[in-house]
Protein backbone atom coordinates (compact mmCIF):
# COMPACT_ATOMS: atom_id res chain seq x y z
CA UNK A 1 0.00 0.00 0.00
CA UNK A 2 2.91 2.25 0.71
CA UNK A 3 4.33 1.94 -2.74
CA UNK A 4 1.07 2.68 -4.14
CA UNK A 5 0.51 5.58 -2.32
CA UNK A 6 4.63 7.09 -3.16
CA UNK A 7 3.70 6.04 -6.94
CA UNK A 8 0.52 8.08 -6.46
CA UNK A 9 2.10 11.07 -4.55
CA UNK A 10 4.93 11.00 -7.48
CA UNK A 11 1.86 11.43 -10.42
CA UNK A 12 0.42 14.09 -8.77
CA UNK A 13 4.04 16.13 -8.01
CA UNK A 14 4.29 15.16 -12.21
CA UNK A 15 0.79 16.13 -12.62
CA UNK A 16 1.38 19.60 -10.82
CA UNK A 17 5.36 20.20 -12.52
CA UNK A 18 3.49 19.94 -15.98
CA UNK A 19 0.66 21.96 -15.47
CA UNK A 20 3.05 24.77 -13.87
CA UNK A 21 5.55 24.60 -17.15
CA UNK A 22 2.28 24.29 -19.74
CA UNK A 23 0.67 27.12 -17.94
CA UNK A 24 0.83 29.51 -20.46
CA UNK A 25 -0.95 27.12 -22.83
CA UNK A 26 -4.00 26.46 -21.07
CA UNK A 27 -5.78 29.47 -22.11
CA UNK A 28 -5.40 28.97 -25.40
CA UNK A 29 -6.82 25.40 -24.93
CA UNK A 30 -9.79 26.32 -22.89
CA UNK A 31 -10.53 29.24 -26.19
CA UNK A 32 -10.16 25.83 -28.32
CA UNK A 33 -12.38 23.80 -26.45
CA UNK A 34 -14.93 26.49 -26.37
CA UNK A 35 -14.49 26.75 -29.99
CA UNK A 36 -15.15 23.41 -30.45
CA UNK A 37 -18.32 23.49 -28.32
CA UNK A 38 -19.69 26.21 -29.85
CA UNK A 39 -20.96 24.86 -32.90
CA UNK A 40 -22.94 22.51 -31.27
CA UNK A 41 -24.55 25.10 -28.73
CA UNK A 42 -25.30 27.37 -32.09
CA UNK A 43 -26.82 24.01 -33.78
Amino acid sequence: MLGRNRRQTFLIRLTLHTLNRQSACIPSLIVFAQSMESPALND
